[in-house]
């Protein structure tokens, strides 16, 4: 009897469809070229307690998100957790490949990083993951897919954020292989680590294999359009006061749904995560049509298909 690989997933949980479609994607190219299902061990980039425990909201979800006494709550879980040295018993210490989902690892807003912010709100995305790949030499690394956030050229935010440039610096080093999805994380990570170029490679979002992933089949064509509608991240554009941004945005989507119905376009709002759903709940009614639904990986790759 063949050993199942042991395979650590590093990803976010319980935030958006996105990145549960970038997730599933991933799961689907690591199953294709290892020929069989491997065994999963889910780690969240942005809860440190799902290093040490199954899947759930609690252990998984980003802790940035989470109200006030849930996060006091998984603040205190990892304090016990270190104190009894379960933290030094972790899901990567006995997998034998990590696999790094795309997500946005990389992002920039105003005067912090990716780094400072994870912090904060105590997930440190990526010095946790990163000390621990050091630890565990034999563990081999790839990360597929990987994606970013950040405004002007890469020279300048190396520059200005020597702390991350270092972190992304290392996690190059560490990685037998790095899949970027957009030219600029691609450019990004070439300026950080020039010397390891030929381990970075530019490919496409891995969500596209989603589907195969989930097993869903594209129905016929239909005369009807599916449109989702991001509020989230207008907090990432700081280049005009986020009440401008969203309002600009609202003004496109009109524009959009106007032309879709002078046409003759049924249509389905889709969003992205909570955020969205409830910034424009009240448009849909007001044109007719349904309001979006919150729906996970599957329900909205059946959606679009």
């Amino acid at each position: 009897m063949i050993k199942p690989l042991r395979v650590a997933l590093l990803s976010t949980y319980f935030e958006n469809t996105g990145d549960d479609l970038i997730r599933e994607g991933v799961q689907y190219l690591v199953r294709e070229i290892l020929g069989r299902e491997p065994r999963w061990l889910h780690v969240s980039k942005a809860n440190r307690l799902s290093l040490l425990f199954h899947r759930s909201r609690l252990t998984h979800a980003p802790v940035s998100r989470m109200n006030e006494g849930a996060r006091k709550a998984a603040g205190y879980a990892w304090k016990i957790a270190q104190a009894m040295r379960l933290d030094r018993i972790d899901k990567l210490r006995n997998a034998d490949v990590i696999v790094i989902a795309g997500t946005p690892l990389f992002y920039f807003v105003g005067e912090n990083s990716f780094g400072g912010i994870e912090r904060a709100y105590g997930a440190d995305w990526p010095g946790e993951i990163l000390t621990r790949l050091e630890r565990y030499p034999r563990l081999r690394c790839v990360a597929l897919g990987v994606g970013s956030i950040y405004e002007g050229a890469p020279d300048d935010i190396l520059a200005r954020f020597p702390e991350a440039a270092g972190l992304m610096r290392r996690l190059i080093e560490r990685a037998a292989l790095v899949t970027t999805r957009d030219s600029n994380t691609d450019q990004l990570l070439r300026a950080a680590a020039p010397e390891y170029g030929e381990r970075i490679v530019r490919t496409i979002c891995p969500s596209f294999w989603a589907q195969e992933r989930l097993g869903i089949r594209s129905s016929a064509p239909e005369n009807k359009v599916a449109v989702s509608f991001s509020i989230e991240s207008a907090n990432w554009d700081l280049s005009l006061p986020k009440e401008r941004v969203i309002a600009g945005r609202r003004n496109a989507l009109e524009a959009v749904i106007r032309y879709l119905r002078a046409h003759g376009y049924a249509i389905s709002m889709l969003a992205h995560n909570q955020f969205d759903a409830d910034a424009i709940r009240e448009l849909p009614a007001a044109w007719g049509i349904q309001p979006p639904e919150i729906s996970n990986a599957r329900r909205l790759a059946t959606t679009i298909a």
